[in-house]
């Protein structure tokens, strides 16, 4: 016989969602939150051992509707469905697109060690530190970073067209 749990009201504090739930879990049970626009699944928490669980800010990215349910082995539902309502959060903008002309930071037309090693020369740098450069903070955040570091990688060893003379 499966548990059935009562799945309360979550308490919506920004995008940051509290549940609370009993009985308490013995990890038999994860949570699901979908999107009620579209119903797509944007949270399962895996195996809960708690009588609560927090779905953070990285998961809730914009406003709407969703529904929560407690699952078992990922698919049967053993509780009541909740909704509830986020407002007030903007989806995250999407960064303009990098180009390989971007990364290519001695200007020879491909991509190379050479360009991996200019970046990774500032890495840790932010703005206002001498060794920073503001063309080597490709996702714009004011630090360069592993992130930026990343991009570079994936253009490595392409060719980015003719070398302006």
């Amino acid at each position: 016989m499966i548990t059935t749990w009562i799945l309360n009201q979550p308490v919506v504090s920004g995008n940051s969602v509290s549940f609370s739930f009993s009985p308490i879990s013995n990890g038999q049970i994860s949570l699901v939150v979908k999107n009620t626009n579209g119903g797509v699944i944007v949270y399962d928490s895996g195996p809960i051992v708690s009588g609560k669980t927090t779905v953070g800010p990285k998961v809730i990215q914009q406003s709407g509707i969703y529904a929560a349910v407690l699952v078992a082995f990922g698919v049967t539902p053993v509780s009541n469905t909740v909704t509830f309502n986020v407002s007030g959060i903007n989806p995250t903008p999407t960064p303009p697109a990098i180009t390989c002309s971007q990364v290519d930071f001695d200007h020879d037309g491909t991509v190379t060690i050479l360009d991996m090693s200019l970046i990774s020369s500032a890495n840790g740098t932010k703005v206002g530190d001498p060794k920073f450069n503001k063309a080597y903070d490709l996702n714009g955040d004011g630090v360069i970073s592993q992130a930026d570091i990343d991009i570079v990688s994936g253009f490595f060893l392409q060719k980015c067209g003719p070398v302006a003379l």
